[in-house]
């Protein structure tokens, strides 16, 4: 492969504003994942965070009428991607409260008439927190739910004062030391499934101390307890959870995630590829060929949103982000194969990017879900 080929697949075209607020930071943000990595830490660095409050990124997809960047889904995968391939950590942990943020977005003519009071509340909400620096993460995912919001149990219910509170238990709450508030899934008292933010500081909310990830360490993606936990705010309006709303943001910005460890094994892996060997030429060649196939993909998918979110373009953002994820296991695998001996070691980057790219699959849609759910259309 030739270095101008190499820039091809690798380097992105930085045109945008947003892209150009994230390479003022990305140095940074890769250095110091890269040491709390290497000291075995399962946080992002407090300089990593406090840039990510001060510079506003993670309200970049907010309007430019409600005082944000106006960032679309298309510019805002292609920043993903490029953070991820030096910082796969810091790029998870912003991908689901830009994924919130995005929800400031939806128009009023998306929801019914009776709905859209609520749906300027809830955008309000959104925006005023995303843009006073705090992080608004992502805690829906509970134990033994297969990966499936179907089958929450958390209970959503009016205390004495009419209040709503939560009850029951989450995992995998990315960014949970360091967020400032948590959308979380929940049923109501006649079993429809809603969303509400509840606060880091909630009396009745307590954060587990048990993330002990092989990859992904950075993200301190805890799990979380909630008892009788008040909630600050719905979730965009009453239902959104399971009706119109931009939770594909997540989706799509997770499969910018896995593309960019992909890409990022692969830049390690010419480093100390070995050029006369054709097997080794010809392997990172497939490489190359598999991770621009991804990304044109995720492209092409990103380009075409629209609101509301049809079930068809749905599927379409889970396929990507299943994609995205086996295409990141694949490459980093071979990548790992042809660095050799001397990737055998936690601190070396093809080794990292390895076990970054494992958390992929098991990611929300699960691969072994998502794939059922192709296979099940095509036999249907």
């Amino acid at each position: 492969m030739t270095k101008n080929a190499t820039v091809s697949v690798l380097q992105l075209v930085t045109s945008d504003p947003f892209e150009e607020l994230l390479d003022r930071h990305l140095s940074q943000w890769a250095d110091s994942e890269r040491e709390v990595c290497a000291r075995g830490e399962s946080r992002l660095p407090s300089e990593t965070v406090l840039s990510l409050r001060s510079s506003r990124v993670l309200a970049a997809p907010i309007p430019r009428a409600l005082g944000g960047r106006g960032a679309d889904l298309f510019c805002t995968a292609r920043a993903i991607r490029r953070v991820a391939q030096r910082a796969p950590s810091t790029a998870l942990c912003m991908s689901m409260p830009l994924g919130n943020a995005a929800n400031t977005r939806l128009p009023d003519e998306a929801v019914a008439p009776q709905l859209r009071g609520a749906l300027g509340r809830g955008r309000a909400f959104i925006a005023e927190r995303a843009l006073a620096g705090d992080i608004l993460a992502v805690a829906n995912s509970e134990p033994g739910s297969g990966g499936d919001m179907a089958n929450t149990k958390t209970r959503a219910y009016r205390d004495a004062n009419g209040n709503v509170c939560l009850s029951g238990q989450k995992s995998f709450a990315t960014l949970g030391p360091d967020a400032d508030y948590f959308l979380c899934s929940a049923r109501t008292d006649d079993g429809a499934l809603d969303a509400f933010f509840v606060s880091r500081l909630a009396e009745g909310l307590t954060l587990g101390d048990d993330w002990d990830a092989l990859g992904m360490r950075a993200t301190a993606s805890v799990g979380l307890t909630l008892d009788g936990a008040l909630a600050a705010a719905t979730f965009v309006y009453p239902g959104a959870i399971v009706s119109v709303n931009a939770r594909h943001w997540s989706t799509l910005l997770m499969a910018a995630v896995f593309i960019g460890i992909g890409e990022g094994a692969l830049a390690a892996a010419l480093e100390s590829a070995p050029r006369s060997s054709g097997w080794a030429r010809s392997t990172l060649a497939e490489c190359a060929l598999s991770l621009d196939a991804a990304s044109g993909f995720l492209d092409a998918v990103t380009r075409e949103e629209s609101t509301p979110c049809t079930s068809g373009y749905a599927e379409r953002c889970r396929r990507v982000k299943s994609f995205a994820a086996r295409t990141a296991v694949e490459v980093s695998s071979r990548c790992m194969m042809i660095a050799g001996g001397r990737a055998y070691r936690a601190d070396h980057a093809v080794a990292r990017a390895l076990l970054d790219a494992a958390a992929g699959p098991l990611l929300r849609p699960p691969l072994a879900q998502a794939m059922d759910a192709i296979a099940a259309e095509l036999f249907d």
